[in-house]
């Protein structure tokens, strides 16, 4: 039988059984995971298992086929929190396994000021994302197994997607109403093509509650992360207020618009870069939350700015900086409060380009020569 049509990972179940006395292939006893009580309860509330059910489980694996990974999807109690393998890959060279994690707020014990709006949400899951991609790159918990052949490790890391400098709404942690959920995936530990069973059981039993620890509000900087969602609220309210004084963008007194490199999109620091100074016939003044009160440059509804300068004095990179000002940064970009309307669009021809059969005059108009620039094709 191939058991099509019983759920996934039915075939595996199968040829490879789940609880109860049992021999395989290779000889080995399967033990009796626990009492008929216990097996009814899971199967009522949809739980495979505990912490100990689990590493048990893989120890007793070691050496098995890989396949077999497929019976611990599901959802595993670990007192405090759940661990749910979504998807187990099939194969030790796959793409690695799915997995979350869900831990309700009685046990990160985060006060509900802190999320107790959408933009506090979203800038409480940007800040809980940093922490966890700090902790598995300092514990290298990311890094896969050195392979040497066939058989030879494989697998065996621990990921979270890695942050940018802006603050987004991600999929990879999400706060809600009553608990925090964690989406990484996980490259299931083989050797060859069988189960390492001890390996697996350091990952999943010792490595996943060290993450979940390290995102516990009192193992947190509360003050550095109070200041991440206020910020991040203050940015969000400059951007809705700017219509409201007629502006379609800001940019803040002091802002550090330069970054460090052409491959990175951190600050400049070394050489120090010059804060930004805005010309005081465009300074307005705004009020802010959080922060009070802050001055800047105010670029104006249906006004047109044009940008001039010599070589390397900052004409692409004030720009660049307008055209991300439509996110939210990190404290210490620099570009914190740089804000330009959700709405806005940055427009540039590709370097080499002709532009042909376009009405660009919104943007190139009243040419000396009195070119039409409505029809691009024909000047």
């Amino acid at each position: 039988m191939s058991g099509r049509g019983q759920g996934r990972g039915a075939y595996y179940k199968q040829k490879y059984g789940r609880g109860g006395k049992k021999n395989d292939q290779h000889g080995a006893t399967r033990q009796h995971s626990g009492s008929h009580d216990q097996q009814s309860k899971r199967k009522r509330t949809g739980l495979l298992g505990d912490a100990t059910d689990l590493a048990a489980w893989l120890r007793g694996h070691e050496n098995r086929p890989y396949p077999a990974y497929h019976d611990i999807e599901g959802c595993w109690s670990f007192g405090s929190f759940e661990f749910f393998l979504d998807h187990a890959q099939a194969d030790p060279y796959a793409s690695p396994s799915k997995a979350h994690i869900r831990i309700p707020h009685s046990t990160t014990r985060y006060p509900e000021s802190l999320y107790r709006s959408s933009i506090r949400k979203t800038a409480l899951a940007d800040y809980l994302l940093r922490a966890l991609y700090a902790n598995c790159t300092e514990k290298k918990y990311n890094q896969r197994l050195a392979s040497s052949g066939w058989s030879g490790g494989k697998g065996g890391q621990l990921e979270v997607d890695r942050p940018g400098q802006q603050v987004l709404e991600r999929s990879a942690v999400v706060v809600g109403d009553d608990a925090i959920e964690i989406r990484l995936v996980v490259g299931l530990p083989a050797r060859g093509r069988s189960i390492m069973g001890e390996y697996a059981t350091e990952i999943l039993c010792q490595h996943i509650p060290s993450l979940v620890e390290s995102v516990y509000h009192c193992n947190l900087d509360s003050n550095q992360l109070e200041s991440h969602i206020l910020t991040t609220e203050d940015q969000d309210a400059l951007r809705s207020m700017l219509p409201k004084h007629g502006l379609v963008g800001f940019v803040c007194e002091g802002a550090i618009l330069a970054r460090k490199s052409g491959a990175s999109d951190g600050p400049m620091l070394s050489p120090p870069a010059v804060p930004f100074q805005s010309p005081e016939s465009l300074k307005v003044e705004l009020n802010l939350p959080n922060r009070g009160k802050i001055s800047g440059m105010g670029i104006r509804k249906q006004c047109v700015y044009v940008c001039l300068g010599g070589g390397f004095h900052g004409k692409s990179t004030f720009l660049a900086a307008l055209s991300a000002g439509s996110y939210n940064h990190i404290a210490g970009d620099g570009r914190e409060f740089v804000s330009v309307l959700s709405s806005a669009v940055s427009v540039r021809s590709e370097d080499g380009r002709a532009v042909h059969s376009v009405d660009i005059s919104p943007f190139i108009n009243n040419l000396p020569d009195k070119s039409d620039t409505r029809y691009a094709a024909d000047n």
